[in-house]
């Protein structure tokens, strides 16, 4: 069924975002977060922040919840998606990708379909950066201490989703003075196979009075190391990539919550 929407609707990109914002976002959950973050009562977010947007699985569900909603997204397929179907003022896209500092970076798709765009990094340490046929470009960058104040004015930053192939490191660290200030909710995929250096993200945000923690079984578990290996083994992977895989099964857990005593929505 969901193959043959993606191919009835490939063609038609405003069709398309309808269905994903009205109806799909609304009951297909990839991710424990997405269906916690659903339940939300509007407006409950003041400010959301969406790095790596792709084609809005966050972007949609964080819009019923927020007040304003500022995604990033530096891929050439996806940013021109987001830009032809966004019509809300409350939506903001930044056709940018997100670090340490400003500038420009490389940035690495392993292949042409889409499935390859979803997997696109701005990390020389993921694999895909050096995967046979991997297309590279030039995008901007900017970093979330620079950029977001400008656009938010006193607004709270409540909420920032980090879905980025490995380059979580650099988007945290250009965006140390916005979390010491707002202790907004992180939402971070994180992977060992993608990011070598993934445990100084646990422990820098640790060092900062953030606590972490994962789903399963559709209920949050502490976690209370810096090490997920063990959370992400090959079997559960394949398992997950397989056709036709139960989300609410899942047990290749690279989805991690951090949340700070003074982090003003609070998921667990």
């Amino acid at each position: 069924m969901r193959a043959f929407l993606r191919e009835a609707l490939g063609g038609m990109p405003r069709a398309d975002a309808w269905f994903r914002r009205t109806i799909w976002s609304r009951i297909h959950f990839p991710e424990h977060e997405l269906r916690v973050l659903n339940a939300l009562a509007p407006d409950s977010i003041d400010v959301a922040v969406d790095v790596g947007a792709a084609m809005g699985s966050y972007l949609w569900v964080l819009g019923r919840a927020s007040r304003r909603v500022i995604a990033y997204e530096p891929g050439e397929a996806h940013s021109a998606y987001l830009e032809a179907v966004i019509d809300d003022p409350a939506l903001t896209l930044v056709r940018a990708a997100v670090g340490e500092t400003p500038g420009n970076l490389e940035m690495f798709t392993p292949g042409e379909n889409n499935d390859a765009r979803h997997e696109a990094t701005l990390s020389r340490d993921n694999p895909a950066a050096g995967a046979s046929g991997v297309r590279v470009r030039m995008v901007p960058v900017v970093t979330l201490d620079a950029d977001l104040p400008g656009r938010i004015g006193d607004g709270s930053v409540d909420l920032i989703k980090i879905d980025v192939e490995g380059f979580e490191n650099a988007v945290l660290a250009g965006a140390a003075a916005i979390i010491a200030r707002h202790h907004p909710l992180l939402i971070a995929e994180i992977e060992a196979r993608h990011n070598p250096r993934y445990s100084e993200v646990f422990a820098s945000l640790r060092s900062i009075g953030y606590e972490v923690f994962y789903a399963v079984d559709g209920t949050y578990q502490r976690l209370t190391g810096n090490q997920i290996e063990a959370l992400q083994t090959s079997t559960a992977l394949a398992v997950r990539l397989s056709p036709g895989h139960d989300a609410r099964q899942n047990r290749y857990i690279n989805n991690f919550v951090f949340q700070h005593p003074r982090t003003r929505i609070k998921l667990i």
